[in-house]
């Protein structure tokens, strides 16, 4: 067991991955030699030079180099800088890596992990800032992974790399790589739903929620003076053992089931997960699941205005205990 940041636990499972496996490659812009906006694959270069592919600022173009080696048995584990900057890649993954197993019958595998860095709350302005998840959720045979925790972010990415068989997008929050966390090595499992807090009595709080946001829901649950039920996606898609949050509503009557996330919640995940617990437990409900989002808006550079875009500790307090 060691303690990590979350970003060095990635940097681990990389190494890893690189050590353990030949056809694991990593692509993207500035992951040698600078070691990537945020430093995750700084020293990689030194120890994988031949694996380790530095490319020009073209998201599409590399994105479609990483699909080909997919294609000829390679794992290309390919880094867009921001999340933002995903929507350059969008036809490549919608209409091209997804595509291939099906048109070809199941003779075609694209073992392709995309990472990708998300989220707000550090003045970056409209176009550094976005958790665009929803729009990849929409995209069939995508696989979605957005962990919390420095155990999750070892733990599922080297599971990933390693059952790599089709597209997964593993998104990284930038707000928690420097969270720490004891590393288990040994540790390696599938990506799925966790509890991290329970509270049993009847009408307590069950809040569901996934990367930064659960540090706010941590820290308002904190300022509650109360325990909550407090659950980690983890997988976006697919969502992923919930009969864990179901068995909880169904066991008891509860004040309120927040879902609580950093992306708008118009045509979203949220919404999604709202669909299948209202589905499955609504006779056990007290009330309607309740989400608390960013508002449906740009988000400023300005650290005053964007705090009044993006989701806060306070709008969270104020749904639960309204």
């Amino acid at each position: 067991m060691r303690k990590l940041t979350n970003r060095r636990a990635i940097y681990n499972a990389l190494k890893t991955s690189l050590t353990e496996d030949r056809s694991v490659v990593l692509v993207g812009e500035d992951i040698g030699t600078y070691g990537g906006a945020f430093q995750v694959t700084s020293g990689l270069q030194r120890k994988f030079s031949d694996r380790i592919i530095e490319t020009p600022i073209s998201e599409s173009g590399f994105c479609g180099l990483s699909i080909g080696m997919a294609l000829a048995g390679m794992k290309p584990v390919m880094e867009v800088m921001f999340m933002d900057f995903t929507t350059q890649i969008l036809d490549q993954v919608l209409n091209q890596a997804v595509k291939f197993n099906g048109m070809y019958n199941g003779q075609l595998n694209v073992p392709l992990l995309i990472r990708t860095v998300a989220g707000g709350h550090h003045g970056y302005g409209a176009t550094h800032s976005q958790s665009l998840e929803n729009i990849f959720a929409s995209v069939h045979d995508l696989n979605i992974i957005y962990p919390h925790s420095t155990q999750d972010y070892y733990s599922t990415l080297l599971y990933s790399i390693r059952n790599l068989i089709s597209p997964t997008m593993f998104i990284e929050d930038k707000s928690v790589y420097l969270n720490k966390g004891e590393v288990d090595f040994d540790l390696v499992y599938e990506p799925q739903t966790t509890m991290i807090s329970h509270n049993d009595e009847q009408w307590s709080n069950v809040v569901i929620s996934y990367g930064h946001s659960l540090d706010l829901v941590l820290e308002a649950e904190k300022r509650s003076g109360q325990k909550w039920t407090i659950f980690d996606l983890v997988s976006l898609k697919p969502l992923k053992n919930l009969d864990i949050i179901f068995n909880v509503i169904k066991s008891n009557q509860h004040d309120n089931i927040v879902i609580v996330t950093e992306s708008s919640s118009y045509a979203s995940v949220a919404e999604h997960l709202s669909y299948l617990i209202t589905t499955e437990c609504y006779d056990d409900m007290g009330g309607p699941v309740k989400i608390v989002s960013s508002k449906d808006s740009f988000i400023p550079a300005r650290k005053d205005l964007e705090s009044k875009v993006l989701v806060s500790v306070e709008d969270i307090l104020a749904v639960v205990e309204g």
